[in-house]
C-alpha cells in the first residue's frame, strides 16, 4: 500500500500528528501494534491519574473536557483517544507492528506484520513507553521481580493482596504512585532511590504547580531553537507531598539503590539487607526506534519525531507538549 505519510503509533503524539495532517489534505496511514488508539496507556497500572489538569492534556480539534481543571484516569484517557479517532475518522490500522524501514528508489518501503507500506515520509510518534529500563540486579532471586510497565495492580504480583512486603525501585512519578497504592492496600512498602525523593507541591497558593512553570517550559522551546540541540531534564520531581506524609508515618519505608536480590533478600549499596515479597522496578523508559536503525544518514531527511524526549523543549515527550 501506498501513502504520502506514514505515522507510527496512535498514542497521544500520533494522534495530534494526524489530525494536522488530515487537516492539511495530506494522504497518511497511521499503524498502531495495540489494538487500539492509546494503547500503551491500557497497559499502565489502574489507578493512574493525570498529573496535569485537561487544559494541558486535550489533543488539537477536540476538548478532553469543559472542565479544565479535572484530572483524569487512565480509563478516561482511553476513552477519549478512541472516541477522538472515531471522530475524525482517521484511516488507521490496529494490531500492526511496525518492524522495519528500508529507503529505496526514493521511497520510503515499512515492513510490518501487516504487510509493507510504501510512504514519502515516515513519522515516528510511537511514545516512551515501548522500551522499559531494566536495571542489572546482582543474586538470584527468589520472588517476582518485574517491571511497572508489566504492573496492572496489586492482584498482578501474585501474592495475597495486603499481606507482603513490596519493594519498589525508583523514586519518580509512577514509583510513590505504585508505593502509596500498595500502602493504602495495607502491605509493608520500601522505595529505593538513587539520590532520594525529589518533591514539588502540587499545587501553590491554589494553583497547579503546571501552571506556574508553564512559561519555563516554553522558555526551554526558545533554548532548543536557538541551540539547534534537544533539551535534557535529568530528573523530573514527584508530584504531590502525600508521598512525604507516608515516610513520616513509616508507612513506607526508603531505601538506598537497590544492588541485587537473592532469594527474597533484598541488597542495599549501603549494606543493608532486607527481606520483601515481590519487587517492583519502576525504573522508566528509554526513547528507542529500532526500526529505523538501517537508514542511511543521507536519506534521514524525510524521517520525523513527534514525543522525542526534549526535541523541542522541556514538555516534548508529554501530553501538552504533544
Amino acid at each position: 500500500m501506498s501513502k504520502e505519510i506514514l505515522i507510527i503509533g496512535a498514542g497521544p503524539a500520533g494522534l495530534s500528528t494526524a489530525y494536522y495532517l488530515q487537516q492539511a489534505g495530506v494522504d497518511f496511514m497511521m499503524l498502531e501494534k495495540g489494538d487500539s488508539p492509546g494503547f500503551s496507556y491500557s497497559k499502565m497500572h489502574e489507578s493512574l491519574k493525570l498529573l496535569t489538569p485537561a487544559v494541558y492534556s486535550h489533543l488539537p480539534g477536540k476538548k478532553l473536557s469543559k472542565d479544565f481543571f479535572t484530572y483524569y484516569s487512565r480509563q478516561q484517557l482511553l476513552d477519549y483517544y478512541q472516541k477522538y479517532a472515531k471522530h475524525f475518522a482517521f484511516p488507521l490500522q490496529l494490531n500492526t507492528e511496525v518492524v522495519s524501514v528500508a529507503f529505496k528508489d526514493g521511497a520510503y518501503h515499512v515492513k510490518t506484520s501487516g504487510g509493507e507500506f510504501v510512504a514519502r515520509a515516515v513519522v515516528a510518534a510511537s511514545g516512551v513507553f515501548s522500551h522499559p529500563v531494566e536495571p542489572v540486579l546482582e543474586g538470584e532471586a527468589g520472588i517476582p521481580i518485574m517491571h511497572s510497565s508489566a504492573y496492572f495492580n496489586s492482584d498482578s504480583l501474585g501474592i495475597a493482596r495486603g499481606k507482603g512486603r513490596v519493594l519498589v525501585v525508583g523514586g519518580g512519578n509512577t514509583g510513590t504512585e505504585i508505593a502509596l497504592d500498595l500502602a493504602d492496600e495495607g502491605f509493608e512498602v520500601g522505595v529505593s532511590t538513587r539520590r532520594g525523593l525529589r518533591v514539588w507541591p502540587h499545587q501553590i497558593v491554589g494553583l497547579d504547580v503546571h501552571f506556574l512553570t508553564r512559561p519555563f517550559e516554553y522558555l526551554s522551546r526558545l533554548i532548543c531553537r536557538m541551540t539547534k540541540k534537544p533539551f535534557a531534564l535529568k530528573k523530573t520531581p514527584v508530584l504531590g507531598r502525600r508521598i512525604l506524609s507516608y515516610v513520616r508515618s513509616k508507612k513506607i519505608e526508603l531505601f538506598p539503590r537497590l544492588v541485587g536480590v537473592e532469594g527474597n533478600v533484598a541488597r542495599f549499596d549501603s549494606g543493608e539487607k532486607k527481606e520483601f515479597d515481590a519487587v517492583i522496578l519502576a525504573t522508566g523508559y528509554a526513547f528507542k526506534t529500532p526500526f529505523f536503525k538501517d537508514i542511511p544518514k543521507e536519506a534521514e531527511g524525510g524521517l520525523f519525531y513527534v514525543g522525542k524526549p526534549g526535541q523541542m523543549g522541556l514538555d516534548s515527550a508529554f501530553l501538552r507538549g504533544v
